[in-house]
């Protein structure tokens, strides 16, 4: 199964023409919002022996499907039947993405930052080497090492979603066997956990992290869960069962990069580290409306919140899990064919927050397509996200006499419009009330130009 890295996670629609496919790729999975880093607990034995067994399921399950199910339909349908009878082709491409942000008031102070990001893609399919069904994937990921939101508007939900610190690394390296005609496949390697959990493709237009990957989510786990700049070890199950219904199931392991080195790409298996699980159904329960339940858990323990406030000897809580539904599809169709289209979506999510900073994180906006008619692909967007602080978090806070706000809001309001097939510019602007949840901090207002170059090498 092909992945074009436009949105990182396959059967999204495209909007224009195939070389705009690599333009569109809005990275889901932004940074991490900036809250409080949590230490894992090392002697989590539970969690090791959880682990254990869960690696050994999935490996019988892996060992079971490529013994036991045919890689090939008996009857295949027009689509496969094309599809095999296409020569495969190896694919390479490279998409750079650049953008300016300001900071016109309020936050930590006024400035700009120039922000960047090169994506290097290669996509191998199986039949290459005679073998049907099958994708090798690699991605190299750079960024310079200049920083927006944490110096300039103390955020917790960060401005852009290519923000982060200067780094060349390995962000990509899995491969992954369809099986059933296409209704099931099995995904093993280095991958990012957003390409296909917690994707929203409406909310793909806007450069705010948290529309990428809720904050409640984003926020967890020692270094993060397997998401940009990051990515950690893993394996990933999927069944459609049916045309309304598609289930997803990952493991991973629980810390990114290795201890040492939080910023690294590593594969390091720990029996101290745990596992983060993800579950997520991933429905139509009408043709036009995308309904979408998850739910994860990290199986290690973690500190409860209130210890990072004070020089006592740290609690150890488990049951770090949390929860995520969100709805989209259109909300207006031009009945004659033509461009206009207004699309919604609706996101909301909790974590636990005996162990996280946030409780909860409510998003949603709209899209309009086709605003102008000689602009067909252009896009205009609005929307908005809240994260809210848990109430441990506040209470111990306010305990050590620091002055938090319950929730930061982010407005944004972007356009984007395709000047090429090889060329997209996206105006932005961000209005930020209470950044970073501090009451020291006035409300931001953070306007941005991004423009992205993508192209097919061979």
């Amino acid at each position: 199964m092909s992945e074009i890295r436009c949105r990182r996670a396959a059967g999204f629609p495209l909007h224009v023409g195939c070389s705009d496919t690599l333009m569109q790729r809005v990275r889901t999975s932004g940074p991490r919002p900036r809250a409080r880093d949590r230490r894992i607990w090392r002697e989590s034995v539970p969690a090791a022996s959880a682990r254990k067994r869960l690696c050994a399921a999935l490996g019988l399950l892996v060992l079971f499907l490529t013994a036991h199910v045919p890689l090939r339909a008996e009857t295949p349908s027009p689509e496969s039947a094309t599809a095999e009878a296409g020569p495969a082709e190896i694919v390479f491409e490279a998409a750079y993405t650049g953008e300016i942000f300001g900071n016109t008031r309020g936050g930590l102070r006024r400035g700009v930052r120039y922000l960047d990001n090169l994506d290097l893609m290669l996509t191998v399919p199986s039949e290459v080497f005679g073998h049907h069904g099958g994708t090798l994937f690699g991605y190299i990921l750079y960024n310079n090492k200049s920083t927006f939101s944490g110096p300039v508007v103390g955020d917790l939900q960060v401005v852009s979603n290519i923000d982060n610190e200067d780094n060349v690394r390995v962000f990509e390296a899995w491969y992954e066997q369809r099986f059933l005609a296409d209704r099931a496949g099995v995904k093993l390697g280095l991958f990012d956990l957003n390409a296909e959990f917690d994707a929203i493709e409406t909310a793909g237009l806007f450069l705010l992290s948290s529309h990428g990957i809720g904050a409640e989510f984003s926020q967890t786990g020692l270094n993060g869960p397997s998401i940009f700049p990051i990515t950690s070890a893993g394996a990933r199950l999927d069944f459609r069962l049916g045309p309304p219904l598609l289930l997803r199931f990952a493991a991973f392991d629980a810390v990114p990069g290795t201890r040492n080195k939080p910023r690294k790409t590593a594969i390091h298996l720990s029996d101290g580290e745990g596992a983060l699980l993800v579950l997520e159904a991933d429905t139509h329960p009408l043709p036009d409306l995308r309904l979408v339940v998850g739910l994860w858990t990290y199986t290690s323990k973690f500190e409860a919140v209130e210890s990072g406030f004070d020089d006592t000897a740290p609690q150890m809580r488990s049951g770090n899990n949390g929860l995520y539904v969100f709805a989209e599809g259109p909300l207006l169709i031009a009945h004659d064919g033509g461009p206009e289209r207004l699309d919604a979506w609706v996101r909301y999510g909790i974590a636990d927050d005996h162990v996280n900073q946030l409780k909860r994180y409510f998003g949603g906006g709209l899209v309009y397509s086709g605003l102008f008619s000689q602009r067909p692909h252009d896009r205009l967007g609005l929307a908005v996200a809240v994260a809210e602080n848990g109430g441990p978090f506040l209470r111990a806070a306010k305990a050590a006499g620091m002055a938090e706000e319950k929730r930061e809001i982010n407005f944004e309001l972007t356009y984007r419009a395709p000047l090429a097939d090889w060329l997209v510019v996206q105006p932005d602007v961000q209005y930020i009330i209470n950044p970073g949840a501090h009451l020291a901090l006035r409300n931001a207002l953070a306007v941005g130009l991004r423009f992205e170059f993508g192209f097919r090498l061979f």
